[in-house]
C-alpha cells in the first residue's frame, strides 16, 4: 500500500471496504477499522490496509525473462528425457531448471510460481520446489543468451554438441 493516497483513491477503498462489510459480517470489525482509517487518512495504518499485497512490481521484462527461461529448459529437458543422446549426469543436471531464489529474486521466483501454478503452463515443474534458495538469474541469462543466438534449426534438432555448447 502507498504511503499516501489520493482522495480519490480514500474514497473508492472507503466505499469498497463498506460493501465488503455488509457482504461479510464476521469480518464486520476489521473494515469498520479500515473505514476509519480511510475516512481520517491514518497514514500509519495504510499499509494495514491490506498486508498481504506485495509492494513490488513484476516488469514485463522480469515476465518475458521467465518465459523464456522457462521455455528453454522445457525444450532441453524434454530432449534429454526422449533419450535421443546421452549426456552425463554432470552435464544434466546443469540444465535442469531449479526455480528463483525467492529471497534474491522475488519478482522471478513470485513470477514462475504464477505462471506455473495459476496459469498450469510448464507443467513439468509443478512439483519442483521453485525455490531455488541461490541466486539463478544470471546464470539463466547466460545459457539464455547463448540459446537465443543458436540458429532456430540447432533449437529444433538440439544434440549433445549444441547442448555441451550452451553449458559451457
Amino acid at each position: 500500500m502507498p504511503d499516501a493516497l489520493t482522495q480519490t483513491e480514500r474514497l473508492i477503498l472507503l466505499n469498497q471496504y463498506r460493501i465488503l462489510s455488509i457482504l461479510d459480517p464476521n469480518e464486520k470489525d476489521a473494515y469498520e477499522e479500515s473505514i476509519s482509517v480511510l475516512q481520517n487518512g491514518y497514514e500509519k495504518h495504510y499499509e494495514r490496509l491490506h498486508p498481504g499485497l506485495n509492494t513490488s512490481i513484476v516488469t514485463a521484462e522480469q515476465s518475458s525473462f521467465v518465459h523464456q527461461s522457462l521455455s528453454m529448459f522445457d525444450r532441453l529437458e524434454n530432449a534429454i528425457d526422449d533419450g535421443k543422446f546421452l549426456l552425463s549426469d554432470g552435464l544434466k543436471s546443469k540444465i535442469r531448471f531449479v526455480g528463483f531464489s525467492e529471497n534474491y529474486e522475488p519478482e522471478y521466483y513470485s513470477y514462475a510460481n504464477f505462471v506455473i501454478h495459476l496459469q498450469k503452463s510448464f507443467q513439468r515443474y509443478k512439483d519442483l520446489p521453485l525455490n531455488s534458495h541461490v541466486p539463478m538469474k544470471d546464470q539463466y541469462a547466460s545459457v539464455l543468451s547463448r540459446w537465443n543466438q543458436l540458429p532456430q534449426s540447432d533449437r529444433d534438432n538440439l544434440t549433445s554438441e549444441i547442448i555441451e555448447r550452451l553449458l559451457k
